[in-house]
C-alpha cells in the first residue's frame, strides 16, 4: 500500500516555481477519495483541495500534472513540477531524496479478520 500515514510531500525548488505565480503540482489522479477524476472529467479529491488551498495562500495558480505513482519522485527531482500532493507516506527511503512537510492528516491502518 502506498498510503499508511499520509503526508504532503512539498518541495519548492531553490528558484521557486518555474513560471511566476504558478505552482506545478504532481499527483496521480487515480486514488479516490484523495485524488481522482470525477464524472465531469475534473481532477478532484482531498489532496487536490489541500493543494488548491496552498496555492490560494501563496496567491499562486495550481497547475496539476498527472504522472504514474512510480514517477512522482523522479519527476519532482527532474524539475518537471514543483511539489507532490498525492497522499504520500513518509518513509526513510523517500526522506533521503525529498523533503516532507508536516503531516496534514493521519490514517491509522487496521487489519480485521474473523
Amino acid at each position: 500500500m502506498r498510503i499508511v500515514a499520509a503526508a504532503l510531500a512539498l518541495i519548492l525548488l531553490a528558484a521557486g516555481p518555474a513560471v511566476a505565480g504558478t505552482l506545478r503540482v504532481g499527483t496521480v489522479g487515480d486514488y479516490p477519495p484523495f485524488n481522482y477524476i470525477d464524472d465531469a472529467g475534473e481532477l478532484t479529491g482531498f489532496d487536490i483541495d489541500i493543494a488548491r488551498a496552498l496555492c490560494e495562500r501563496l496567491k499562486a495558480r495550481c497547475l496539476f500534472q498527472r504522472h504514474p505513482w512510480s514517477m512522482l519522485i523522479p519527476e519532482l527531482r527532474a524539475g518537471t513540477f514543483d511539489a507532490i500532493v498525492a497522499s504520500m507516506s513518509i518513509t526513510e527511503e523517500r526522506r533521503r531524496v525529498v523533503a516532507f512537510t508536516d503531516r496534514y492528516y493521519r490514517n491509522a491502518s487496521r487489519f480485521v479478520t474473523s
